[in-house]
């Protein structure tokens, strides 16, 4: 399945953020086809990009649900 993540209002704490990540390699590895993800906040794009793209995933994390959306 094709997936569009809103990480709007999504909040990760430091200590968790390294298994977040692999709960996210997992169903992108095992459940999702093409998946694109947004928020507009430039320090959890960062913070996040980061953490994915330590597992080898992807790392875009768009600003707007258009700009995501159109990526597919």
């Amino acid at each position: 399945m094709d997936v569009v993540v809103n990480y709007d209002g999504f909040e990760v704490s430091e200590p968790a953020l390294d298994a977040y990540a692999q709960v996210v390699e997992h169903m992108v590895s095992h459940y999702y086809g093409k998946i694109t993800r947004y928020t507009t906040r430039v320090f959890l794009r960062d913070k996040l990009g980061s953490a994915i793209q330590d597992r080898g995933l992807a790392p875009h994390i768009y600003e707007t649900p258009g700009e995501a959306e159109a990526a597919f």
